[in-house]
């Protein structure tokens, strides 16, 4: 994978070679390296790494829009690119309030990376998971199995620029653990997973995350049925952040625009308890979405939608911006590289409150700790 200044020039140059009389073009350029290490039962399950590269050019033609993905991002390419966008932007319906980014006066610090990452061997990898497993199944007879684990870590390039001046480069990294293990005592048998991430690698403890899933697994064993009745409910960290994520996608302003959105005609009043703040920024140390700048190219920057329960604002690209006669607030994402930009969150959080979990587990004679939900990902926001 290249250096940053190698990219940012090869960023510029594939810009130039997309350039077009009567249109704007926007290129994203990426470059990642990723290796996965994994571990269960007893044995080695996969030690795989891979590298990729890409780019996409977007064409505007009187808010006409096109697009073109390769996975050979040289000028050639990309002015062949250029051509079949232009075409396809021409063809396409119109909106005028589609445009390209413009450059700002200033970005934030770029995101801090991990240098030390790709640096272990593999097989020094490996035997870490392995200790881990034989720790795991130490800790207690009903602990049967590890089904697996997968320790990963890539590296990327993220690049944005346009015919209207914008260059943006910066790079990144995630560390990431995963794992699953089985627990049976009797006729029961529980099945316990986690998944965690990391911007730096030594933020990221797999032995701690491994040492709570098996308690977890052992704590769920003899579960019974309660009477019927109403409990109070404390939501897992896991469960909070599911439920966060569909809260994010109703917090889209093109979602709103369309009438997609359980936040339509929402805005100043109040949509949750006044105990609950609602956080979306972009730029929080460790964040594994952080970065300096949105996929237009438009500057991050930390934004409260939710304040005291009240709906403050919401998520805009540049397109959904212009149609509400607002400024951008830099949440333009592509969820793939060959896809639109749309308004999406970035590392969004609740405000942690004043109670300890301890106090909130305690607060009354029976409380529900949710761990887990069923079917959350059909639900529509």
């Amino acid at each position: 994978m290249s250096g940053l200044a190698e990219f940012e020039k090869r960023l510029a140059a594939l810009v130039d070679a997309s350039r077009a009389a009567d249109a704007g073009v926007e290129v994203v350029l990426l470059e990642s390296e990723s290796r996965s290490v994994g571990w269960g039962e007893g044995k080695p399950l996969l030690n795989n790494a891979a590298v990729s590269s890409g780019a996409c050019v977007r064409a505007l033609v009187d808010g006409g829009q096109g697009l073109s993905t390769t996975t050979v991002p040289n000028p050639e390419t990309v002015r062949a690119l250029s051509a079949q966008a232009l075409e396809a932007a021409r063809a396409s319906a119109k909106d005028p309030n589609r445009r390209l980014a413009r450059p700002a006066s200033s970005y934030s610090a770029p995101v801090p990376v991990d240098e030390k990452l790709f640096q272990k061997p593999a097989a020094a990898i490996v035997e870490e998971l392995r200790d881990i497993e034989r720790r795991v199944l130490a800790k207690d007879r009903r602990l049967k199995k590890v089904v697996r684990m997968i320790y990963g870590e890539r590296r990327g390039l993220r690049g944005v620029g346009n015919t209207d001046g914008v260059r943006l480069a910066e790079s990144s990294t995630v560390a990431s653990f995963s794992l699953e293990l089985l627990a049976d005592e009797g006729p029961h048998v529980e099945a316990a997973w986690d998944h965690r991430a990391e911007r730096i690698s030594s933020r990221l403890k797999i032995s701690d995350v491994a040492e709570v899933t098996a308690e977890q697994a052992i704590r769920a064993l003899g579960g019974k049925s309660l009477p019927t009745g109403k409990y109070p409910v404390v939501l897992h960290p896991r469960v909070g952040a599911q439920l966060l994520d569909l809260v994010g996608g109703a917090l889209s302003a093109e979602a709103v625009q369309k009438g997609r959105s359980f936040f339509a005609r929402q805005l100043g009043k109040p949509v949750a308890s006044p105990l609950v703040s609602i956080v979306d920024d972009p730029l929080k140390v460790g964040g594994v979405a952080s970065g300096a700048f949105d996929d237009e190219g438009v500057p991050s920057t930390p934004l409260s939608p939710v304040r005291r329960g009240v709906l403050e604002a919401l998520f805009y690209d540049l397109r959904s911006a212009t149609r509400d006669r607002v400024v951008s607030n830099g949440r333009a994402s592509k969820p793939g590289l060959g896809s639109p930009p749309h308004p999406a969150s970035t590392n969004l959080f609740v405000e942690p409150g004043v109670s300890a979990v301890e106090a909130l587990l305690s607060s009354a004679p029976t409380v529900i700790l949710l761990r887990e939900v069923m079917g959350l990902h059909m639900a529509d926001p």
